[in-house]
């Protein structure tokens, strides 16, 4: 039996007729513009400091070492706020395996913890062809052909570059081995919210997705040409609203370039983008974050359809 993705991306939008994915979305929107709006103001005043730092000092290490705050700060709230929409999209996942009629386990914290373990795994896995024996002796002799290489430069430079070289060349053909690996164990998260056992659901997932890994391929593909189409055509509509708010865009490149004999003109030019640099971020992200937060949950739909149809055969 095929998989039939015409379903998939039918039951893909199904999340809408349930009231608690709705909450789960509007959640994962206010993280998204909260961040965008705070990181945006951020960013407006880092640069207000970097060139401040820069005319006092005259120096450019000074005025990049002025932002290593900022950037910190940046990066950390991006990765909590990471934690957290990451939280709220297996929510989402849990809902979609629910809608299939697929029992699933208690989910807290120290579940999502575990999901986290389980990917990191689910890599190293993939990498190193736990689950296949003949790959699995194919990266062990890779490796191997790498040692001792390396260890030839320090006697045979020759022989070792020649060993480094093969182990490049061998290195092309596994990486395909990885991706065909990693979409033999894409199931385990899906059996891990069912059955709640980290290494089980990876070998588990090795077992249900044999002779499928074509089928997945396409239907991960499909609904991700459907995700990126929608996407790309929010960011569009997010620059022309962006060019709309802020009409001295237009243009730009004719007059930095008509300008670029005169400097105090493009300091201006500049000085006037900067001034407006924190609403420029809100007006331009604001729509891609809202859509991006729907497509979760069309993404989450879709991927238990998926699990659905491979468990299922």
């Amino acid at each position: 039996m095929s998989m039939d993705f015409e379903l998939i991306l039918k039951n893909g939008f199904a999340w809408r007729k349930e009231q608690r994915v709705w909450l789960y979305i509007f959640l994962l929107i206010v993280l998204g513009l909260g961040f965008l709006i705070a990181s945006a103001f951020l960013v407006e005043e880092a640069i207000s400091e970097f060139l401040a730092a820069y005319i006092s000092s005259g120096d450019i290490a000074t005025a990049v070492f002025s932002l290593i705050g900022t950037i910190v700060l940046i990066i950390l709230a991006f990765i909590g706020v990471a934690f957290i929409q990451s939280f709220i999209y297996t929510l989402i996942l849990l809902k979609g395996m629910n809608f299939y009629k697929m029992k699933t386990i208690s989910f807290g914290l120290i579940e999502f913890i575990k999901l986290l373990v389980l990917y990191f795994f689910s890599f190293i896995a993939a990498t190193i062809s736990y689950y296949n024996k003949k790959f699995l002796l194919f990266f062990v002799g890779l490796i191997a052909v790498w040692l001792s290489g390396f260890a030839a430069l320090f006697v045979v430079p020759a022989l070792g570059a020649l060993l480094m070289i093969v182990g490049i060349v061998l290195w092309i053909p596994y990486f395909f081995i990885i991706l065909y690996n990693s979409f033999r164990l894409s199931m385990s998260p899906f059996v891990f919210l069912e059955q709640g056992n980290i290494f089980g659901s990876l070998k588990k997932s090795y077992e249900i997705t044999a002779g499928k890994v074509i089928e997945i391929f396409l239907a991960i593909l499909i609904v991700s040409v459907i995700m990126g189409i929608i996407v790309f055509i929010a960011n569009q509509l997010g620059q022309a609203m962006l060019y709309a708010v802020f009409p001295e865009l237009n243009g730009l490149q004719e007059m930095a370039l008509q300008s670029e004999s005169n400097p105090l003109m493009v300091l201006g030019l500049i000085n006037s983008l900067l001034e407006n640099a924190a609403e420029m971020i809100i007006v331009g992200g604001i729509l891609s974050t809202i859509v991006n937060a729907i497509m979760n949950a069309f993404s989450a739909y879709s991927y238990a359809g998926i699990y659905f149809q491979v468990k299922k055969k």
